[in-house]
């Protein structure tokens, strides 16, 4: 009988912030994303790949990578982001938990012309050593809706979030909205 060994890979991503304003996408302000990653399997990972496809929302020759936990290369091709650590040796949570974790942070800008409402979905995979890909869970971030009020006459823009009452509830003809 033999021990079957391996690495595997449970793991996560976040962005922040989850919310922009269209003055924050006119002005540049990149979102930041982070991937972690954990060997919890039987062996030394020796090389991890993260692969994100990443959206025509995003100009992806803006990625810049902020942080990771051990050296990696990357490179995109045709809108997908290859995040290679070569060489990781990261440790099996087994003989050694705090070492078998790892991570990337990266910021990307928006395109300019996104518009309010605009929904940008993003996930990625992570491969260790000739395993199969796991699949993170998916992150969203949103460019905010402005909504116009009339307040005493005049023309009033809110951005921040509010408590909307639409009634009837369902209409037909018409409806009344209270803020």
């Amino acid at each position: 009988n033999d021990t079957v060994v391996g690495s595997y890979d449970p793991n996560d991503k976040r962005v922040e912030p989850a919310l922009l304003s269209p003055d924050d996408v006119l002005a540049g302000k990149r979102v930041e994303y982070t991937v972690r990653f954990q060997n919890t399997g039987t062996f030394a990972a020796e090389r991890v790949l993260i692969t994100d496809t990443l959206s025509p929302d995003l100009q992806w020759a803006t990625m810049r990578e902020l942080a990771s936990s051990h050296v990696l290369s990357w490179h995109i091709r045709h809108g997908v982001l290859h995040m290679l650590f070569e060489g990781i040796n990261l440790p099996d949570s087994i003989s050694n938990e705090p070492g078998s974790h790892g991570f990337v942070e990266f910021q990307i800008a928006q395109m300019p012309d996104n518009q309010p409402g605009t929904l940008i979905d993003n996930g990625a995979l992570v491969q260790m050593d000739l395993g199969n890909p796991v699949q993170t869970n998916g992150v969203f971030h949103t460019i905010q809706v402005q909504w116009l009020g009339l307040i005493n006459g005049s023309v009033e823009v809110f951005s921040e979030k509010m408590e909307v009452t639409i009634s009837p509830n369902p209409m037909s003809e018409w409806a009344m909205v209270e803020v």
